[in-house]
């Protein structure tokens, strides 16, 4: 009778974890055999369509998968030799116009060569060709190079850094726009770390780090012009949450872990600092991910997580401010226990969608990677005491 009852206990645990998760199964990420995949990247380009990288291990190929409405729509895969460079080769989004995807890449153009700078090896950059290509059912098809000075692209192509005749030059949304002088530490090496984030009407913030010291730079142009520098050290501008009006929320301190509340400094789109505020929960660790500006009404979505890793509460909130930074809304979602998702990757597309990619942190291959919009989530009938104040 008790080997009968073991047996019976057995076979409803099976069933429980292979129907864990089962609320995702529309968003789970099926690509190849997700046991030898080694690291997950994703870019969310809409409400609807999002693009997600597998790197794999053991020689076995990499993955990027373009889902829409949770189905595999496109899917492109290869091999990679070229460790040092394996996120420059492997095919990224970078432009999207809301039907069109374009995606850049590298090709190595002779056999491996390997440069030394400050006592370790690299691959030699100079060895590589970069295209542009589009994305359509047959594949990268109408290759072309990037255009020459254009150095980097980020925000799924609203932005293109470029670099030539000693001046600085942003591609938004198709024009461009020439950076004006006078900014410290802006260099071309440094363009790999340049950030763009939009701030109204005719307005934007620029962040970047110059690669030679440990501060964070922090710029407001508005209508062309230079509005205010900050300069930051890396433990307080190393997250940088835009409000809306040219200004943004600094992130004090690294993650403790703990339930200790977030401190935030907010700086005005002057580069002053005027007040520190507090975003915290109940028995809760709180992060603070990405800030995005509703563009009619001038809220800010700030979003984040709530995690109580030993209560099994898992959640992320979205958490609407005015322009005075007041709370107005707070909307928490519950991600399922099963992942144990206490750090989930959240990022934002265009349209301002929020979107997670949700992964077993314990690496068991019977849950797939989810990669599902924000409003997807179940709702919780918790907000967890969190405010900001």
């Amino acid at each position: 009778m008790k080997k009968r009852i073991a047996a019976l206990l057995m076979v409803l645990l099976l069933a429980a974890a292979s129907t864990a998760g089962a609320k995702y199964d529309l968003y789970e990420v099926r690509l190849g055999d997700a046991s030898y995949f080694v690291g997950w990247s994703f870019c969310p380009l809409d409400a609807r369509n999002a693009v997600v990288t597998a790197l794999s291990d053991n020689g076995k190929p990499w993955h990027v998968g373009w889902y829409r409405d949770g189905e595999l729509f496109r899917d492109l895969a290869g091999y990679i030799d070229d460790i040092y460079l394996e996120d420059r080769v492997i095919p990224r989004p970078v432009l999207w116009d809301g039907e069109n995807l374009t995606m850049g890449f590298s090709v190595r153009k002779e056999a491996f060569r390997s440069v030394v700078k400050d006592g370790l090896v690299y691959a030699d950059p100079d060895n590589y060709e970069d295209y542009f290509a589009e994305w359509t059912e047959k594949g990268l098809e109408n290759r072309r190079f990037v255009p020459d000075g254009w150095y980097d692209a980020q925000m799924l192509g609203r932005v293109l850094f470029s670099h030539k005749n000693y001046a600085f030059s942003l591609r938004i949304n198709g024009e461009d726009t020439p950076l004006p002088e006078g900014f410290a530490g802006l260099k071309k090496e440094n363009l790999l770390n340049l950030k763009y984030y939009p701030a109204g009407k005719e307005r934007f913030l620029l962040s970047w780090r110059n690669t030679s010291d440990i501060y964070q730079y922090i710029a407001c142009v508005d209508h062309g012009k230079k509005r205010s520098e900050t300069v930051l050290p890396m433990e307080e501008g190393w997250l940088i949450l835009p409000d809306g009006t040219g200004g943004f929320l600094s992130q004090i301190g690294w993650y403790t872990g703990d339930y200790e509340p977030v401190r935030l400094a907010h700086f005005t789109a002057d580069g002053e600092r005027d007040r520190v505020l507090e975003l915290k929960g109940n028995q809760v660790v709180v992060r603070a991910l990405q800030a995005v500006t509703d563009e009619q009404s001038g809220n800010v979505i700030l979003y984040g997580t709530a995690v109580a890793h030993s209560r099994k509460v898992y959640t992320a909130f979205a958490m609407t401010l005015d322009r005075d930074l007041n709370v107005t809304d707070l909307d928490v979602r519950n991600i399922d226990p099963v992942y144990k998702a206490y750090c989930p990757d959240l990022q934002t597309a265009p349209d301002g969608t929020a979107w997670l990619l949700i992964g077993d942190v314990e690496g068991k291959v019977r849950y797939r990677p989810v990669m599902i919009p924000f409003y997807a989530l179940e709702k919780s009938n918790e907000n967890f005491g969190l405010t900001l104040k």
